[in-house]
């Protein structure tokens, strides 16, 4: 299971910065994910063309949570993104498959 750290990577609300990149005809599922915020917000995983998919609980300051097996697919080919709600630098890891999709 692929996972993709995120080591202090800078984010500015409303702008979501790319953590996977889709691949035709297959869909990206979210299974787990563990993450902080360097400023008081939520942390939001969102696909490119469908919007957010998971949203933290409001965080305080540095302070993490980790997220249990969840099974979040986004649409055949899109991006995973991250987002914010405050503007701020976004910790820890996503974990996620790769679903093929039979049209």
């Amino acid at each position: 299971m692929p996972l993709r750290n995120l080591a202090a990577q800078a984010v500015t609300a409303g702008t979501p910065v790319a953590l996977v990149t889709g691949i035709a005809g297959k869909q990206i599922v979210v299974t787990g994910w563990s993450l902080s915020l360097s400023v008081a917000g939520s942390v939001i995983i969102r696909g490119a063309t469908s919007g957010e998919q998971l949203r933290t609980p409001l965080l305080g300051v540095g302070i993490g949570i980790s997220g249990v097996p969840v099974r979040v697919p986004l649409a055949t080919g899109e991006n995973l993104q991250v987002d914010v709600s405050a503007t701020g630098n976004v910790s820890g890891y996503v974990t996620y498959d790769w679903q093929q999709v039979y049209s």
